[in-house]
């Protein structure tokens, strides 16, 4: 029993020396987009954390998306802009308190910015200055998602379109 004990302390002083470094202190602001490539129909968000002193305020430009978005085309990067039908009455600025992460998902804006394959990044102007986040791909859809699509989404979301048209307004 002494025996395994020791062997346990030792592979456990070498797995910490080696494989459990600390990792330093995050500081300033990360802006970044989780996966370097997304599927077509897949939400995209972006992640916002604040490692500085103080908290941070994103404009809302409702109906437009707080984040602007570039793309890739011709080896130049296009800015892209839609609207979205949204109420804005009630949106205000997002401030990101210091110390917190937030998450932005474009749900009103995906499939209008994001609907076509491509490189795109996302950029944002925070304090008078502009960060950028790093590029990420649209890829198409997977084997089993272009089936799923195909053969069982399409048709009955289609169905249920045509029901909803034959029925009587009141």
């Amino acid at each position: 029993a002494l025996t395994f004990l020791v062997i346990f302390l030792i592979v456990n002083f070498v797995y910490n020396q080696f494989f459990n470094q600390q990792q330093p202190p995050k500081t300033g602001l990360q802006f970044y987009v989780a996966h370097k490539q997304i599927s077509q129909n897949d939400l995209v968000t972006a992640n916002l954390d604040n490692f500085t002193e103080k908290d941070i305020v994103l404009k809302n430009r409702c109906p437009e998306p707080s984040l602007q978005v570039e793309k890739l085309e011709n080896g130049q990067w296009t800015p892209l802009s839609v609207k979205a039908d949204l109420d804005c009455s009630k949106e205000t600025d997002l401030t990101i308190k210091a110390g917190e992460k937030y998450s932005y998902a474009f749900r009103s804006w995906n499939h209008q910015l994001f609907g076509a394959l491509g490189t795109y990044r996302l950029k944002a102007e925070i304090d008078g200055q502009t960060m950028e986040s790093g590029q990420f791909e649209i890829t198409g859809m997977s084997f089993f998602g272009w089936l799923w699509n195909t053969i069982i989404y399409q048709p009955i979301y289609n169905a249920l379109i045509f029901f909803v048209s034959i029925l009587p307004d009141k």
